[in-house]
């Protein structure tokens, strides 16, 4: 399909090209780069509620769906970059695409997410729909998209994923992400990070400090590579958490599980 997209993108600029007088030399096209975070970013996540575009700093992550594309224009007028969380590998019961998943491709529920379930990502429908979130998120300004629930990292799903099915859905989903423009983030995804650290501008991990698995995303750490991370508590808890962060080269803030606007940043 990407491949398609660009002879498409090529033949219109060539006709374009003509039109305005060009009838000599070769059209050369370049792709701009696919948006990736900085080393040392400052940078907020929020998933619900109405979103606080006050707190200064250089990145937002943001619910593709829940997120107003005004908010998300205001916050890059703002001089805010903006990538945009979408779980790649469930069924959410309250998305407005949740009853076009196949009854065949959906699988066991999220522990302690019982409106969430497992999808089969081998399934060619779920992956049509999946490109089609990826389109949103280009058309409401998205600069890059956080992939989350890519692996069950090793939870039954009731479908019989395998890591190796895993990888070759992430490659995919980062190859439709670039072929829009977009950034694509690696969301979690532990067992399979090493493998494909080279398809993804970045990384974010839930929890790895208290899981003790940080090191699964060295391979980000030594391409140079962001890896933002979420830790689960309170600000006095950043004096045991943000050591540990620093040690391992995350860039973490310290969040409560709802995912409201409350941040307590390790410096």
């Amino acid at each position: 399909m990407e491949v398609r997209a660009r002879a498409v993108a090529l033949a219109a600029m060539s006709s374009l090209a003509v039109a305005c007088g060009e009838s000599r030399g070769t059209l050369v096209t370049t792709a701009p780069p696919a948006f990736q975070p900085a080393l040392g970013t400052s940078w907020q996540v929020q998933l619900t509620g109405t979103i606080d575009t006050s707190f200064d700093v250089a990145l937002y992550d943001v619910d593709l769906f829940d997120a107003p594309a005004s908010t998300i224009a205001a916050l890059r007028g703002a001089g805010r970059h903006v990538i945009c969380y979408v779980s790649v590998g469930t069924d959410e019961s309250w998305r407005a695409d949740a009853s076009s998943f196949p009854a065949a491709a959906v699988g066991s529920a999220l522990d302690g997410y019982p409106g969430e379930r497992w999808l089969d990502t081998r399934d060619a429908t779920v992956r049509t729909l999946m490109a089609a979130r990826l389109g949103v998120a280009a058309q409401k300004g998205c600069e890059g998209v956080d992939l989350a629930n890519v692996s069950a990292d090793g939870v039954d799903t009731g479908l019989g994923l395998t890591p190796a099915d895993a990888v070759a859905y992430a490659g995919w989903l980062a190859g439709e992400a670039h072929g829009l423009g977009l950034g694509a983030g690696l969301g979690g995804a532990t067992t399979i990070a090493a493998a494909v650290a080279g398809d993804f501008e970045w990384a974010l991990a839930e929890s790895c400090v208290a899981g003790g698995d940080c090191g699964a995303y060295a391979a980000f750490r030594s391409a140079s590579k962001v890896v933002l991370a979420v830790e689960f508590g309170a600000a006095e808890d950043a004096a045991r958490i943000c050591p540990t962060a620093r040690a391992d080269g995350l860039d973490a803030l310290i969040k409560d599980r709802t995912f409201d606007a409350f941040r307590a940043p390790c410096p």
